[in-house]
């Protein structure tokens, strides 16, 4: 959604679906903020943006998550190319 303030705002949900550990659980919310911060530069302003994991991405290496949020930006045209 657009949030009319000039910058980006980003929410991670990482539920105990995914794992009933809570230090499995941040981090892939430290892996997902990272996956962000190597596109940061790229993604357009104003706009405020929520990712949900889903079970099984805490089994899934760095690179699988950095393209996986990647994809996900493009797809939804988020990404100044």
């Amino acid at each position: 959604m657009k949030n009319n303030l000039g910058l980006n705002r980003f929410g991670f949900v990482v539920s105990q679906k995914v794992s009933k550990k809570a230090t499995i659980r941040n981090k892939v919310r430290r892996r997902l903020t990272e996956a962000i911060k190597v596109r940061a530069k790229n993604i357009k302003t104003g706009i405020d943006v929520i990712l949900i994991a889903l079970p099984g991405i805490e089994k899934k290496e760095f690179s699988e998550i950095k393209e996986i949020v990647n994809n996900a930006l493009i797809k939804s045209k988020l990404i100044i190319i």
